[in-house]
């Protein structure tokens, strides 16, 4: 039994009467207590199946289609793998392709949806791992700058031979990151040290410049040339601003090229007269010097030999036939007979011979070229039944420098004339075999005497 107060009167009573002793009140109390244990009930037993609803429709709405689940699995591999790395030991590329593989799994993750996410397991462990990359990287620079130190106090004495160490140096120096090359206690000798070598090398280039001499065609010369060269090139560009007679080495340098182009022209005529193309030749000796010369081949002796042989200098090129005529005739084998010839003239620049002539050095002279001209083919008695055909010789042949006008056999039945304004061909062919009781003559006589290209 419990105390309670009358709502009516105020005084004490005890709560299992159901009226007021005092002022005679009358209570309602267990109706109303039993109205609120039923209210209560139904809305524990609401809230109840309200929460199993919202539990199932979660666990529809969580549920990942085959495109999600396949993502969930994916990120969930990366996670397990990427985690378990121990970097202990790894080279610092490999490390920072780690972070690398690291920080896209967490952008990837980012971008799953609320149903991916609840999915995925050991995320957290993710950062953790980036962390502990971090701080081996850390080590592994840190070796590095202990590594750096030693080597720039075991640099020794500066000589001109310096460079490739020092710069070896100075690069591993510039690949640490910036923030530190702080550590890097004895920088300040690797700076003395490039100062020696910078002075050496300054003193070593002007010396080698002077020491090169006059500008000549000789290995001598172009190996002193090169090494000043090479010196200097290899010098920064404050140190080359230290070179007091860099004047002497870009002069010696642009005469050294001109005697090397002259070479060249010489050695390229030189080559040209021994393939017969002597108007080349003869256009490349014009631009140099008389006297000039490069083991044992001079000029004056290229040009003596050109000039003694001016004729056929005239001769070498390509030609296009002003004049033409091609001939066919028929002839009895057993009688006095002669049936119609048939013949047929060129026009001009229809056919062309190209010839070069070759100086021997016993004083011959041996052409080389191609020729082409008409010839008839097959005789007929009527004009249609006519054959021609365009015929092609090419030649090379040894003669004597006094062949010039002469008729020269140059084979296929062919001769040819030369002079030194024209050259003339002929194909003379004479059938005795092609027909029982006939020979038949194929004759064609071509002058070309208009030069259209020099060689």
């Amino acid at each position: 039994m419990a105390i309670m107060y009358c709502p009516e009167c105020g005084k004490e009573m005890s709560d299992s009467l159901k009226k007021c002793p005092h002022c005679g009140f009358k209570f309602k109390k267990n109706k109303e207590t039993n109205k609120k244990k039923k209210l209560f009930v139904t809305v524990s037993i609401i809230v109840i199946v309200v929460c199993i609803v919202g539990i199932v429709g979660f666990m529809q709405a969580s549920k990942l289609s085959d495109e999600e689940q396949t993502k969930v699995t994916e990120i969930n591999t990366r996670i397990n793998n990427l985690t378990q790395i121990s970097f202990s030991g790894m080279e610092k590329s490999e490390i920072q392709s780690n972070i690398t593989n690291l920080e896209n799994l967490e952008n990837d993750y980012n971008k799953l949806n609320w149903k991916e996410k609840i999915k995925i397991k050991g995320y957290n462990n993710v950062s953790k791992q980036i962390d502990k990359a971090d701080d081996e990287i850390d080590k592994v620079i840190n070796e590095q700058v202990k590594a750096l130190i030693s080597k720039i106090d075991s640099i020794g004495e500066i000589s001109i031979d310096s460079k490739e160490l020092l710069d070896e140096i100075e690069n591993e120096y510039n690949n640490i990151e910036e923030d530190y090359r702080k550590k890097v206690t004895n920088y300040s000798v690797l700076k003395e040290a490039k100062q020696k070598y910078n002075n050496i090398a300054v003193s070593e280039t002007i010396s080698a410049i002077n020491a090169m001499g006059k500008v000549e065609l000789s290995n001598e010369f172009e190996k002193k040339l090169e090494k000043a060269k090479s010196l200097y090139d290899e010098l920064s560009d404050d140190c080359k601003k230290q070179v007091t007679n860099i004047a002497l080495l870009n002069d010696s340098k642009e005469k050294y090229r001109d005697l090397e182009g002259k070479k060249d022209e010489l050695l390229s005529a030189k080559d040209d007269i021994k393939n017969g193309n002597l108007n080349e030749a003869q256009k490349k000796l014009k631009k140099l010097p008389s006297k000039f010369s490069y083991k044992g081949t001079t000029v004056a002796d290229l040009n003596k030999k050109l000039n003694k042989n001016q004729k056929w200098v005239g001769i070498c090129g390509k030609w296009d036939n002003t004049s033409g005529k091609a001939e066919t005739g028929c002839e009895s084998k057993t009688f006095d007979y002669r049936a119609a010839s048939w013949s047929s003239t060129f026009d001009k620049g229809d056919y062309y011979v190209e010839i070069r002539c070759k100086i021997n050095d016993d004083n011959t002279i041996t052409i080389i070229g191609e020729a082409n001209f008409m010839i008839f083919t097959d005789y007929s008695t009527i004009q249609a039944g006519l054959d021609y055909e365009t015929k092609y010789v090419s030649f090379k042949k040894k003669i004597s420098s006094s062949d010039m006008g002469k008729s020269i056999y140059i084979g296929d039945h062919t001769s040819i004339t030369i002079s030194e304004k024209s050259i003339s061909a002929k194909y003379d062919f004479y059938s005795k075999n092609e027909d029982v009781s006939f020979n038949y003559t194929y004759v064609t006589n071509v002058k070309y005497g208009k030069r259209t290209e020099k060689y």
